[in-house]
């Protein structure tokens, strides 16, 4: 169901969490009885509002992110920081690498004698081997001029 604006907001101005702030509403997700208003009253908001900290909240919300939501509901600065600070563990602890799959052993492909491939470098040192002595000192010189007048 998509939720209008005009909807959101008359959902917003008559639900029982009407005016309260994110603390509030997050407060009344940890509570059983009141989790699903409190996703509905979210769902509202975040049609309606620019703030990031709902839309997150929201999202928070419909993935049933406890953690996150405890974080939200936190009051005080000591226990704010201690719930962010567990929400960022757990997140970097979902985000650790696990080891790799030892590989099945394959079988040695016999090596081949395999030609070294051509570049710029290699066909410009042939050029400057090819090249006779008052040519290549004619280059160097020029070289050596276009360095100094930089």
């Amino acid at each position: 169901m998509t939720l209008t604006r005009e909807k959101a907001q008359e959902i917003i101005k008559s639900h029982t969490l009407a005016g309260s702030t994110l603390t509030d509403v997050a407060n009344a997700y940890t509570v059983a009885k009141t989790r699903k208003s409190a996703i509905e009253y979210l769902t509202a908001k975040a049609a309606v509002t620019k703030r990031d900290r709902w839309l997150n909240a929201h999202k928070a919300a419909l993935a049933g992110d406890d953690l996150r939501m405890a974080a939200y509901a936190a009051e005080g600065r000591e226990a704010t920081n201690a719930a962010w600070a567990a929400v960022r563990a757990a997140e970097a602890s979902a985000e650790e690498p696990k080891a790799p799959a030892p590989k099945k052993p394959t079988k040695a492909k016999k090596p081949t004698a395999s030609k070294p491939k051509a570049n710029g470098m290699d066909a410009l040192a042939d050029d400057l081997l090819a090249m006779d002595e008052a040519a290549f000192t004619a280059l160097f010189a020029r070289v050596m001029q276009t360095r100094l007048d930089k």
